[in-house]
């Protein structure tokens, strides 16, 4: 900020320290959204939501109050526990995405324009979304919209 405050006047500084604060802002939001949105995920009991809100604010304070060189660790350590749970995911979740891949593959093939039903493959179980419903709207739309 001194820097810029030299060379281009003491504005630049202000500016800066808002374009700072806005991005740390906004950084902290969606990650609380994110976070939020998974604790709807996981339990609708309220009690839970508000701790993870307490939870939020005392660790925004925390990194607020210690040392840069610490809070630098805690984030390297974090995404390091963050990136084996993905890992692992993505392990558990690869045999899955390749019989998709296969089913949309196959279609390819057949020169169809590949629509997927979550009834082709049984055996993916507790399937929300790719229902007979949703490709009668895909399609109703498909049909309707300018190409």
């Amino acid at each position: 900020q001194g820097s810029l405050a030299d060379n281009l006047g003491s504005w630049a500084a202000v500016l800066l320290a808002v374009i700072m604060f806005l991005l740390a802002f906004t950084s902290v939001l969606g990650n609380f959204s994110y976070g939020e949105a998974n604790m709807h995920f996981l339990t609708s009991q309220r009690g839970w939501h508000i701790a993870f809100g307490a939870a939020v604010v005392a660790l925004v304070f925390l990194g607020s109050v210690i040392a840069v060189d610490l809070a630098w660790t805690i984030a390297g350590v974090s995404m390091v526990f963050i990136a084996l749970i993905n890992l692992v995911v993505i392990a558990i979740l690869t045999p899955t995405a390749l019989k998709l891949l296969r089913h949309y593959n196959a279609q390819r093939a057949q020169g169809l324009d590949p629509i997927f039903l979550a009834s082709d493959l049984p055996e993916i179980k507790n399937v929300e979304v790719w229902v007979d419903e949703d490709v009668c709207d895909y399609q109703r739309q498909r049909e309707t919209s300018p190409s």
